[in-house]
């Protein structure tokens, strides 16, 4: 069966910045979404982490969403993390980029708008929930950073797939059309559904890192 058409939600990860011509410090990492153009999907770039230190001094990361920094331990290779309080040079920015994050997400969310405009306090599962939606309708861009050399924030990327990108229970069924003829059929994401496979061909350029 041949698809008729196809969309896809994004969640961004940035451990190479530079394959967008951006310097690897936590400054260019603020303003790295932003240069990033989503506008042909009509998608904004939702920062919901910030990074603590850059290079070799990267350490963690602050979770703009539960407003606690998350600290991996050297010696784990990435395999621990604890929680601990934003550094307090960071609680400033942190506290800024989490109200661009409400802004955004008050767009597109009318119970985070209510919320928002009446200045009520805004749980986590709230928050969760609304960058979902905007994820799943293709309003935003959830925006991650991390080291993949050094396996920091790696954690946080995968629960990112999980809460926020779709499941094949969310998606509608996909159209396309039988072998050989013009019929539209539909496949729906359950086991007793009859098989359909896309097939597909990946390659790899060493020269541009892609």
């Amino acid at each position: 069966m041949a698809p008729l058409r196809s969309f896809v939600q994004w969640v961004v990860w940035s451990p190479k910045r530079r394959r967008f011509g951006v310097r690897r410090t936590s400054t260019a990492f603020r303003a790295w979404p932003s240069s990033i153009r989503w506008t042909g999907w009509g998608m904004i770039s939702s920062v919901i982490q910030l990074p603590i230190g850059a290079e070799e001094k990267f350490v963690g990361i602050v979770d703009l969403i539960s407003m606690k920094a998350v600290v991996w331990e050297e010696e784990s290779l990435g395999a621990k993390f604890h929680e601990e309080p934003i550094p307090a040079d960071m609680k400033t920015q942190a506290e800024e980029y989490r109200e661009k994050l409400l802004e955004t997400l008050a767009d597109c969310d009318e119970a985070i708008m209510e919320k928002y405009l009446e200045g009520k306090e805004i749980g986590e599962a709230e928050l969760r929930k609304a960058i979902r939606h905007g994820t799943l309708v293709l309003k935003i861009v959830p925006t991650l950073c991390g080291s993949a050399f050094r396996n920091k924030g790696v954690q946080p990327m995968l629960d990112a797939v999980v809460d926020y990108l779709p499941s094949p229970l969310d998606i509608p069924p996909v159209k396309g059309l039988e072998p050989n003829s013009d019929t539209v059929s539909e496949r729906p994401a359950k086991d007793e559904a009859p098989f359909s496979a896309l097939a597909f061909k990946i390659m790899t350029d060493p020269l541009s890192e892609r």
